[in-house]
């Protein structure tokens, strides 16, 4: 996914959940501060946007991290 398709995914999930702003949570929020990525992090199609307050989207993030550890 290169960063044009990201901000797309993100306007049109903005326009959704009638917000202003999202956050983007995973590999694919690496694009946001780097426009030219590297061809290796542009491979994944998926993207985690979320509405919610920031602390509640980092439990969210670390409530997966630990389900996701072996």
């Amino acid at each position: 996914m290169t960063r044009e398709q990201l901000e797309h995914v993100l306007r049109a999930a903005a326009v959704i959940a009638n917000e202003n702003s999202m956050v983007v949570v995973g590999g694919q929020a690496i694009l946001l501060p780097f426009p030219n990525a590297p061809a290796a992090l542009l491979v994944s199609r998926e993207i985690d946007p979320a509405r919610a307050p920031i602390a509640s989207v980092l439990a969210w993030a670390r409530r997966r991290a630990i389900e996701a550890s072996p």
